[in-house]
């Protein structure tokens, strides 16, 4: 078996355009496309977290916050990152409503490198 890690790939930008476009469109005419209850894997995050003992997460494609308000109002702290910046505005909208704006944190990110993000000054 081969173990050499894997040389990093170039970002393909017109891909990343593609999805971000796609997805904006996408959340745009579908508002709550998969419902406003938490996924499978929102549910047993949650409990995992609870029993390990965690307060925090990082949420990383939170979409349009299905996941990000179920986890909130289970006591987690959650920082919620998209690359659709439409979505911050409607998860934080969603959050502010619910009572749960101390709770969530929403950005927008643009680093989508393997390896490393670019820095800014």
């Amino acid at each position: 078996m081969d173990t050499a890690a894997t040389p990093p790939q170039p970002v393909d930008t017109a891909a990343i355009a593609g999805q971000w476009e796609h997805w904006a469109a996408t959340f745009e005419a579908n508002p709550d496309m998969y419902g406003t209850d938490p996924s499978a894997p929102a549910l047993a995050a949650a409990e995992a977290f609870a029993a390990a003992g965690y307060h925090n997460v990082l949420e990383l494609g939170a979409g349009q916050g299905r996941d990000t308000l179920y986890l909130a109002r289970q006591g987690l702290q959650v920082t919620a990152l998209e690359i659709v910046p439409g979505t911050v505005e409607t998860i934080s909208a969603k959050a502010r409503a619910a009572g749960l704006a101390s709770m969530v944190t929403v950005a927008v990110t643009t680093c989508v490198s393997r390896y490393r993000c670019p820095t800014t000054a």
